[in-house]
């Protein structure tokens, strides 16, 4: 009863429950939003939340990221910074942006960190010229096609085709 239309369940770095969720799908009507679930009594369940983010447009997926979270929120991919762990968010930046938003179902999704530490996503069959916030200059066509990028080295390369409606 503490959520509601959930999408995608992470356990982030305190190993607390983060669940997403989209009440909008598929009539665009809602915006998403990111809740942090808690067993205060330690009973084994959860019995209080915390909206951690919302107005989250669509989001379909997230994935805890350095004291914070990364949300592929199409258009945009966001980051949210919470720098003391405390479910208080300091800033939010958009990482990039240019993700199609045609097919709900088929939006870019399934944040996962591989062992070569870049970030892997499916594509879901959906188009989109993505970009480096604030590099309009240099696009990746991504022609229903999975990719991966490194935040740490701004590198954005296309990585194989699933058909992506959620997870690779």
């Amino acid at each position: 009863p503490l959520i509601l239309d959930p999408v995608d369940l992470e356990f982030n770095e305190k190993g607390d429950a983060m669940v997403l969720q989209m009440p909008g799908y598929p009539f665009e009507d809602a915006q998403s939003s990111l809740k942090v679930l808690f067993d205060s009594d330690k009973d084994g369940r959860y019995d209080s939340v915390k909206i951690y983010a919302e107005n989250l447009l669509l989001a379909n997926s997230f994935m805890p990221y350095k004291k914070g979270v990364l949300v592929a929120a199409p258009p945009y991919l966001l980051r949210f910074y919470d720098d003391n762990l405390d479910y208080n968010l300091e800033r939010v930046d958009t990482i990039m942006a240019g993700f199609s938003t045609g097919n709900l179902q088929h939006n870019f999704n399934s944040l996962s960190y591989g062992i070569d530490g870049w970030i892997y996503a499916a594509n879901g069959g959906n188009h989109g010229k993505i970009y480096w916030w604030g590099d309009t200059a240099n696009t990746l066509n991504l022609r229903r096609k999975d990719f991966r990028f490194n935040l740490e080295t701004k590198e954005i390369e296309l990585c194989g085709q699933s058909s992506g409606g959620h997870g690779i």
